[in-house]
């Protein structure tokens, strides 16, 4: 049993704990030599509370997971099982309302990263403690100006691009959320967004987990791939200065 390398979703023991706020939160693949048959829902110690056969996609020894369950508890793990044998045990999700969470789900066109998206095309999702925030609208516009000085528009084009900031985060942390970042299509609750610029983590403010691990906060721009744009072609409209050439209408009216 083993999982890609910069799975969050881990088997290995040594995964850090993940927030879980809906049942479309979890989506992960994994490698096995032995049969996946089910998968179960467990508590913190491994005891099973539910399993389920339903979500479970094989192509030789690759296993793409997607756990959906009835009745999840506030804090629990994932097992892999095998006939009557648990494979493998995940690491720990906890219930969350934060709003500082969010969903994130990546792929790519091809086999990238130690992940195989060929041919099934099964994307990795996960929540994680990360938010959006103080959106910016970047332009940028070709202006020509006429012989009477007036400023003419040719083309503009304006964008949205918001702040990412993830909360107290591991080193091994960061670089899987690099490397997701890093896929070719990002989805941030949904909306598919595009890593703009560097991923900064300020390692100066650092704090030590109940571990001893160094945490730190991070940044970077995410960028929405809709822009509006204004060619200024083809104009059917008569020229703005037109309308301000006709003289008002003044109204009068005679007292009955």
């Amino acid at each position: 049993m083993d999982n890609p390398q910069f799975s969050f979703v881990t088997f290995d023991g040594n995964g850090d704990t993940l927030p879980f706020s809906n049942i479309g939160d979890i989506s992960f693949q994994v490698y096995s030599e032995k049969k996946i048959t089910s998968i179960a829902l467990t508590d913190i110690d491994g005891n099973m509370i539910e399993t389920s056969s339903n979500y479970i996609t094989s192509s030789g020894n690759i296993h793409y997971i997607i756990p959906i369950f009835q009745n999840y508890p506030d804090c629990f793990r994932i097992a892999l099982v095998g006939g009557n044998t648990i494979l493998g045990t995940s690491n720990l999700f906890s219930r969350t309302d934060s709003k500082y969470t969010s969903q994130l789900t990546y792929i790519c066109n091809e086999d990238s990263y130690g992940f195989t998206y060929c041919p099934q095309s099964m994307v990795n999702r996960v929540r994680l403690p990360f938010y959006l925030h103080t959106p910016q609208f970047p332009q940028s516009q070709e202006i020509y100006e006429k012989r009477n000085g007036r400023k003419v528009t040719m083309s503009a084009t304006t964008g949205k691009e918001w702040e990412l900031e993830t909360d107290y985060l591991t080193e091994d942390m960061h670089e899987k959320l690099i490397i997701a970042l890093s896929h070719d299509e990002v989805y941030v609750d949904g909306q598919l967004l595009t890593k703009t610029g560097d991923y900064s983590i300020d390692w100066s403010n650092y704090i030590e987990d109940m571990d001893g691990k160094r945490t730190a906060k991070a940044t970077c721009k995410l960028s929405a791939n809709i822009v509006s744009r204004n060619s200024n072609c083809g104009a059917s409209c008569a020229p703005v200065e037109d309308y301000f050439d006709v003289q008002p209408r003044i109204l009068t009216f005679e007292a009955a």
